[in-house]
């Protein structure tokens, strides 16, 4: 029985890890010079031209292995090179942008020696609470357990991040005329969607509580 729970919680957080992984991936390949300049021994591209045509020559492997290994702060030298690229022109943009801290950019302002392990600690923390909160939840609340399985993937992918680069990459930009709200990427979905998912089913479930507590009383809920 609890190894059912444990798959379903598993797979959905590989899924979130892997498609928040590979998101990233791409945004430093196609919103950076990173990968490209990895790829050169000396120099580095001065041109999306020049980026595009280094790109075209890694393989899919090659591009991983240069990511988890050779890419830091892509934009750091050459801002000109991380064009903004529009999706919809009222409100969605891919933009690459660098997370030292948590959520909403707290505790970026720390020293490096305090905010990584600090962060670090509280994300490997979270997931090991998570996977033992598993055990404690029935069989049948797959609401809980898919709100789990999406929260631990995003917290996965975002420690992935900083365990190899000190700093979490974003990508998806959304605004409204002159508000814009905090960049950000999959994992960040996983997580948001699973606390929503988490607050949704407390609130139904104390509703269905609320009402049934007139049907075993007899006594009318006014």
């Amino acid at each position: 029985m609890h190894a059912r729970k444990f798959r379903l919680v598993l797979a959905l957080g590989l899924a979130v890890l892997v498609a928040d992984q590979a998101t990233k991936l791409l945004a430093v390949k196609h919103l950076t010079p990173g990968l490209a300049n990895a790829a050169l021994e000396t120099g580095a591209v001065t041109t999306l031209a020049e980026r595009d045509q280094v790109l075209s020559e890694l393989g899919p492997l090659q591009q991983i292995a240069l990511y988890y290994t050779a890419v830091e702060n892509p934009c750091r030298t050459n801002g000109r090179l991380c064009p903004e690229v529009k999706v919809f022109e009222s409100g969605w943009s891919w933009r690459y942008a660098e997370n030292k801290g948590a959520a909403w950019s707290m505790f970026a302002r720390l020293p490096d020696g305090l905010r990584l392990p600090l962060l670090l600690g509280v994300s490997s923390l979270a997931v090991l609470f998570m996977l033992a909160f598993v055990r404690k939840v029935e069989p049948d609340q797959k609401a809980l357990l898919v709100a789990l399985g999406l929260l631990m993937g995003g917290a996965l992918g975002n420690l992935v991040d900083r365990a190899h680069m000190g700093y979490v990459v974003d990508f998806i930009l959304w605004y409204y005329g002159d508000f814009y709200w905090p960049t950000f990427n999959v994992a960040d979905v996983g997580i948001s969607t699973g606390m929503g998912l988490i607050i949704l089913t407390s609130l139904l479930d104390y509703l269905a509580s609320r009402r049934a507590v007139p049907a075993e009383t007899g006594v009318a809920q006014p």
